[in-house]
C-alpha cells in the first residue's frame, strides 16, 4: 500500500507501532467511540498478534524492522486501519475482534449474539455464591456466556442452555466445547426454546423433577428507549436480545409465572434487571411466590441482580 501520513509525522515503513496506535486513537476519538484508546490498542493487539508486554518491548521499533517481510507488515498495517474505520463506524469492539472475556474465559461473539458485558458477571457471582443444586437452567443463554461460566466454576449435574435463536445457540454451544472440560461439556445441554416451552419436555426426557436454580439475562430495555442507545447497540446488537416490550417487563413476567412450576421446594432464582426495574421484578416475584429477595448492585452502584427462593 501506499505511504500514508500519521500523526507525528511519520511515513510508511518507518511507522512504529507507537505511532500506529497514536493514529488508531485519533481516528476513533474524532468518531466520538467512547473510550477510544483502549479500543485501539485493542485492535492494534489484533491486527500485530501482540499482548501488551510485546507491545512494551516493540512500541518503539520501526515495523520494518519487526516485520522484515514487505507483504506480512503491509497486510497487518492495512488489517488495523480496516478495523479502525469499522470501529469508527461504531461497529462492537467486541464484533471485530470475535471475542470478548467475561469471567476469565474468553468467549467467541458475533452479531448474532449480545456481547457478555462486565456487570452480567455478577449474575454468575451471586448463583455461584449460593447455589448447591444440581439441575440449574439459563433462559435467554445467547453467548452461553452465564451459564457456561456457571458450569466451569461450579458443581452442577447439568446445565441446560435455551434461546430462542437457533444462531446463537450455536455460538453458545461453539463456546462450550472450546472452554468446558470433557467431564464438564457432558453436563451441558443446549435447546432451542421460547422460554418455558419446550422445558416439560426437557424435564421429562432427562428425568428431572424440576431445577433447583433458574437464572437469565433476559431482554430488558423499553421498546421505545432502543433506538437512543449508543449505535453500537442500537445498530449492531440483535434486536431480539434488547426488546423486553413497551415497559421493559415482558420476559420478567413470563418468567415469574412460568418458573415456579420448574422449580424444587426452595430452588432459586437469579435474574439481571435493568437499573429501574428492581421495584417492578420485585413485585411480579413475589406475588409468584418468591421470598427471601436479595438485590446486588453493579460497580457502578445501580441495581443488577435480583434473586429469590420459591418454597412450594
Amino acid at each position: 500500500m501506499g505511504e500514508r501520513e500519521v500523526p507525528g509525522g511519520e511515513r510508511g515503513s518507518a511507522v512504529t507501532l507507537r505511532e500506529l496506535l497514536r493514529e488508531g486513537a485519533f481516528r476513533l476519538r474524532e468518531a466520538l467511540v467512547p473510550d477510544p484508546d483502549y479500543d485501539a490498542r485493542q485492535l492494534l493487539f489484533h491486527s500485530f498478534s501482540l499482548d501488551a508486554p510485546a507491545y512494551l518491548m516493540k512500541s518503539s521499533a520501526e515495523l520494518s524492522s519487526l516485520f522484515p517481510d514487505e507483504r506480512e507488515r503491509e497486510e497487518r498495517t492495512a488489517d488495523f486501519r480496516r478495523l479502525l474505520s469499522e470501529r469508527a463506524s461504531r461497529i462492537p469492539l467486541q464484533q471485530l475482534l470475535g471475542y470478548t472475556d467475561f469471567f476469565g474465559l474468553r468467549f467467541r461473539v458475533s452479531e448474532a449474539v449480545l456481547s457478555p458485558r462486565q456487570d452480567t458477571e455478577i449474575l454468575v457471582e451471586e448463583a455461584l455464591a449460593e447455589s448447591t443444586g444440581k439441575h440449574a437452567l439459563d433462559l435467554c443463554t445467547g453467548s452461553g456466556c452465564v451459564g457456561i461460566s456457571l458450569l466451569y466454576y461450579g458443581e452442577f449435574e447439568s446445565m441446560l442452555l435455551t434461546d430462542l435463536s437457533a444462531p446463537a445457540l450455536r455460538k453458545a454451544e461453539e463456546n462450550a466445547e472450546r472452554l468446558l472440560p470433557p467431564e464438564k461439556r457432558a453436563r451441558l445441554f443446549l435447546l432451542r426454546s421460547d422460554l418455558f416451552q419446550r422445558i416439560s419436555e426437557y424435564e421429562r426426557e432427562k428425568g428431572i423433577q424440576g431445577f433447583d436454580l433458574i437464572l437469565s439475562n433476559p431482554p430488558y430495555i423499553r421498546r421505545g428507549e432502543i433506538e437512543s442507545l449508543e449505535p453500537e447497540v442500537s445498530e449492531h446488537e440483535p434486536r431480539m436480545a434488547l426488546d423486553g416490550g413497551e415497559d421493559g417487563l415482558f420476559f420478567y413476567r413470563e418468567i415469574a409465572r412460568e418458573a415456579p412450576k420448574h422449580l424444587r421446594p426452595g430452588g432459586r432464582i437469579c435474574l439481571e434487571i435493568g437499573f429501574d426495574e428492581a421495584e417492578e421484578v420485585s413485585a411480579l416475584l413475589l406475588s409468584a411466590g418468591f421470598s427471601e429477595l436479595s438485590l446486588r448492585r453493579d460497580l457502578s452502584g445501580k441495581d443488577r441482580v435480583l434473586s429469590g427462593i420459591f418454597r412450594g
